[in-house]
């Protein structure tokens, strides 16, 4: 791809617009994709949890999805958190 499509140059993607979605590194842009654009070098992964006991456990749960910085916790220790 050379950007075109998503106006964020090459290697860029378009997504579902869930709000987890919305980071620094992408738009918003429900006008011409129904979604969210993403700048080169962003990552989305899934998130699949299997064998939870009780099976129901996840069921119908809100899923909060947080940025992570290694940043943020290189300077803890056992006594921080």
């Amino acid at each position: 791809m050379d950007g075109t499509t998503t106006d964020h140059g090459a290697g860029t993607f378009a997504t579902f617009d869930y709000p987890h979605h919305i980071q620094p590194e992408c738009t918003l842009k429900k006008d011409t994709h129904d979604g969210v654009t993403c700048a080169p070098g962003t990552q989305i992964r899934r998130l699949a949890i299997y064998g939870a006991t009780p099976k129901s456990l996840f069921s119908g749960m809100a899923l909060k999805v947080l940025k992570f910085d290694d940043g943020l916790f290189s300077a803890m220790d056992d006594t921080t958190y």
